[in-house]
C-alpha cells in the first residue's frame, strides 16, 4: 500500500485517528495529575532506575533505529512501518 504524497496527506495525515495516541497520553496524564494533586509520590529506587533505563533505550531506538530507512533505495518492511506511523508522535 504505497500512496503518493497527496494521497497520503488526504487519506491518513489529516484524519483525527492519526494522532489519537497523543490524545490518549494527554488524557491519561491529566487523570494522573488530577488524582495525585498535592500529593508527594515516592517510588522505590529500582523502579526509578528501570524507568530511566527504559526511557534511554527508547530514545536511542527512536534516534538510531530508523537510520536505514533514510536510504531511498531501502524498502521499509510493513510491520515496522505501521508501528512507526502509529507511534511516531
Amino acid at each position: 500500500m504505497h500512496f503518493s504524497s497527496w494521497e497520503w496527506f488526504r487519506k491518513i495525515y489529516i484524519k483525527p485517528y492519526a494522532r489519537i495516541q497523543t490524545y490518549f497520553v494527554g488524557i491519561w496524564l491529566g487523570y494522573l495529575l488530577f488524582k495525585t494533586k498535592g500529593k508527594r509520590i515516592r517510588m522505590p529506587i529500582p523502579f526509578v532506575l528501570i524507568g530511566w533505563i527504559l526511557a534511554f533505550a527508547t530514545m536511542l531506538t527512536v534516534l538510531f533505529g530508523i537510520h536505514p530507512w533514510f536510504d531511498p533505495l531501502n524498502e521499509i518492511p510493513d510491520v515496522p512501518r505501521f508501528f512507526y506511523a502509529s507511534l511516531n508522535r
